[in-house]
C-alpha cells in the first residue's frame, strides 16, 4: 500500500471521528499476514489530523488500524467467506460493506448499537465481529456518511459467543487488583498455546481487561504481556510457562521503575 493511498485512508477515517493508527503487515506463507501495531494503540490512536500527519511521517507506508467500539462509532463483522454468512443467519444488508485483503472477505461496517451496551469481540464459523477493545484494518477508502446502527440480532450474536467461552472456561466475572496480570497473562498463554496470534490475544486481553479488571490496567501494560506471550512459538506454549512469563514481566516493570 503506497504512503499516499493509507495516509489518505487514515484522515479519512479520522475526520468521521474514528481513532486510528499506523500497522506493520508482516506477510507469510499461504496467502497469510500478521497485523503488528506500531505503537502502543490502546493510549496512542488519535482523530487529530496533525497528529494522524505526524504518525504516518513516522511510520511511511504503514496500513490503517481503525480503533473499533464505543470510541470510534464502529463495530465491524468480518466475513471471511460469503457461505458463512448465509449459515450465521445473520442480516448485514444496512451495513457498509469495505474489501479486505483476503479474496472473497468483506468487512460490514456498523455504528454504536441502540441499547448502549458493551459488544464483545466475537468469532465463530467464518464470522468474526469487532467490537469493544478491538480493531480492524482498512485497506480501502471507508463508507462516507452516516452507518446505521449495529442490528440487535448480531450484537446478541457476539453477546453470545462471550458467554458460551466464559461458561466453558469457568472465567471469573471480576479481578481485583493484585490478581489482574496473572489472570491475563494466563488467558493469553492458553490463547497462545492454541495458536492465537498478536492480534487475537491483544483483543481479547483489552475486553477482559475493560469488563473484568477493577481497577483496568493501562493499556500499556496489555501491548507488554500481549507482546511477551506472543513471543512464543504458536500452539507451543504450555499453560504452565504463565508463571514464567508473569515473573519476567514483573521483574522488567521493578527495573523500569527503579
Amino acid at each position: 500500500m503506497g504512503r499516499s493511498m493509507s495516509l489518505g485512508i487514515a484522515l479519512e477515517n479520522a475526520k468521521a471521528g474514528r481513532l486510528v493508527f499506523p500497522v506493520r503487515i508482516i506477510h507469510k506463507s499461504g496467502g497469510k499476514a500478521d497485523k503488528v501495531p506500531l505503537i502502543k494503540w490502546g493510549s496512542g490512536a488519535t482523530c487529530v489530523e496533525a497528529q494522524v500527519r505526524r504518525l504516518w511521517a513516522e511510520f511511511s507506508g504503514a496500513a490503517t488500524g481503525v480503533v473499533t467500539g464505543r470510541g470510534s462509532d464502529l463495530y465491524v463483522v468480518d466475513v471471511d467467506r460469503p457461505d458463512a454468512l448465509t449459515e450465521s443467519g445473520l442480516d448485514l444488508t444496512f451495513g457498509r460493506s469495505v474489501p479486505t485483503r483476503r479474496e472473497g472477505g468483506e468487512h460490514y461496517w456498523f455504528a454504536s448499537p441502540t441499547d448502549g451496551r458493551t459488544v464483545p469481540n466475537s468469532a465463530d464459523g467464518g464470522l468474526d465481529v469487532r467490537g469493544d477493545g478491538g480493531y480492524v484494518v482498512c485497506w480501502q477508502r471507508p463508507p462516507t456518511g452516516t452507518l446505521a446502527p449495529l442490528p440487535d440480532d448480531v450484537a446478541e450474536w457476539a453477546r453470545s459467543r462471550r458467554r458460551e467461552v466464559s461458561s466453558a472456561g469457568e472465567l471469573p466475572e471480576t479481578i481485583p487488583e493484585g490478581s489482574r496480570e496473572t489472570y491475563l497473562v494466563s488467558l493469553a498463554g492458553s490463547m497462545r498455546a492454541r495458536g492465537a496470534g498478536l492480534t487475537a490475544i491483544t483483543a481479547a486481553l483489552l475486553a477482559e481487561n475493560a469488563e473484568k479488571c477493577i481497577p483496568p490496567l493501562e493499556p500499556e501494560d496489555i501491548d507488554r504481556i500481549a507482546g511477551s506471550v506472543s513471543g512464543y512459538v504458536a500452539g507451543k506454549m504450555p499453560t504452565s510457562n504463565s508463571d514464567k512469563v508473569l515473573a519476567a514481566l514483573t521483574g522488567r516493570k521493578k527495573r523500569q521503575t527503579a
